[in-house]
């Protein structure tokens, strides 16, 4: 459950949209002291104050798999973004955007051998009676695997060999078979077939052996002759760009994970404030790119956050702001002048607004224990906001209740930390 600040008698929870509105007569006394003071904060230019559109949590980015990198393939990643605000204020996270980089394609197991044919008949052909080795390769597409595991049979008249397949390696096309003889330099390639499990080849003897088998260059592969890394292009979603060009966002953070929804302490890809500079002009006005290429950056300490720290407005008109000090009991229907509405969105775990309803005192309750359930005693003369932190400073989402000088924390899971109330 989101934390709520809490403005005289209206609430706005985390991410939920709420309006204050005064004609001169609505709020009084203590209301209209606290409405009075948010709005001399805004007024004021309070450095949380946005006075563009607001800017919700980012849309999920697209992730495409491309080559020349560093991820192992057949794998799955899981990326998120975050926007930061000219104050340094980060957002929640997007939805993910997930990719699994295409299987490594290993050497196939070894091939079964006979010399004769389902029936039980010799196979015919030109082989002379003696020792041979086969072994596979695995084509897809341009890539070659390596040289599976060989295998021997000896035959004793002139004939024909069966090569039976084995089960496919992940993403495996076509097989290559490849022959050795006892007296041959190095191996032949007698022939390819579709590599299903079953599927037989049979070798006649049609293809001699290779005479220059010393060549390395027609000889099998030693490993995987294509990809078995990758890169990911990470590119925010189309709804998004315009933020980066109007330069509504000072950065964007890229997070990766390999499981769905848990990013471990370091989870950061890159903290991009890279601009879109493909001439290397230095000029400081161009705005950031839209796109990073994770090429299997090294992972480092940072997570996405829980919740937003960002207070985000509509665009709101004045005429004047009240004068008058802070505190004053306002007679009823005082006019504060001003025009339009005010729409305020409060998020977990920070103040918005200086002065907005709290006395400017902060205090730090430790629970040392680690516990489900805080309580923590106040002598706050209102509902405080409350920030929780967990024994390592990073912030915790829990269920906050409020009575009179009490606040309970409800969390799913034991932890210990900090409280800060304010």
């Amino acid at each position: 459950m989101a934390l709520t600040p809490f403005y005289g008698l209206s609430y706005f929870g985390g991410n939920t949209p709420g309006a204050l509105t005064d004609d001169g007569s609505k709020f009084t006394g203590s209301d209209r002291i606290l409405l009075d003071r948010m709005l001399h904060a805004l007024a004021t230019g309070s450095r949380h104050v946005r006075d563009y559109d607001s800017i919700s949590d980012p849309d999920a980015p697209t992730a495409v798999v491309g080559t020349d990198g560093g991820l192992p393939g057949g794998s799955t990643y899981h990326y998120v973004v975050t926007y930061f605000d000219e104050d340094g204020l980060e957002s929640l996270p997007s939805e993910e955007a997930t990719v699994t980089t295409p299987d490594v394609l290993v050497e196939p197991d070894e091939p079964a051998l006979d010399d004769e044919d389902e029936l039980g008949l010799s196979l015919t052909g030109t082989l002379p009676a003696g020792l041979y080795f086969y072994a596979l390769t695995a084509l897809r597409g341009g890539e070659e695997s390596g040289l599976g595991t060989q295998i021997s049979l000896t035959t004793l008249d002139t004939g024909g060999i069966r090569v039976t397949l084995p089960a496919p390696p992940p993403g495996a096309v076509t097989a290559q078979v490849w022959r050795m003889s006892a007296d041959d330099i190095g191996w032949t390639r007698v022939g390819q077939i579709p590599f299903v499990e079953s599927n037989h080849f049979d070798d006649d003897g049609s293809v001699p052996a290779n005479p220059n088998a010393d060549d390395p260059a027609q000889q099998p592969p030693i490993s995987n002759s294509g990809e078995d890394v990758y890169s990911v292009t990470v590119t925010l979603a189309v709804a998004d760009q315009h933020l980066v060009t109007d330069k509504k966002i000072t950065a964007w953070r890229l997070y990766r994970t390999e499981t769905s929804g848990a990013y471990p302490a370091a989870s950061l890809v890159h903290h991009v404030v890279d601009l879109d500079d493909p001439l290397d002009s230095g000029d400081p006005d161009l705005p950031l790119v839209v796109a990073w290429v994770d090429e299997g950056d090294v992972l480092i300490d940072g997570v996405p956050p829980m919740t937003s720290q960002s207070l985000q407005l509509t665009p709101y008109t004045f005429d004047t702001v009240a004068t008058l000090p802070p505190y004053l009991e306002y007679p009823v229907g005082y006019p504060l002048v001003y025009a339009g509405q005010l729409h305020i969105r409060g998020n977990a775990g920070w103040v918005p607004v200086a002065g907005g309803g709290g006395s400017g005192e902060v205090v730090i309750f430790a629970q040392d224990t680690p516990e489900t359930t805080w309580t923590i005693p106040h002598t706050f003369p209102y509902w405080p906001a409350v920030a929780l932190t967990d024994s390592a400073g990073r912030q915790v989402t829990a269920d906050v209740q409020h009575a009179d000088g009490v606040v309970t924390v409800t969390a799913d899971i034991a932890f210990a930390g900090k409280a800060h109330l304010s």
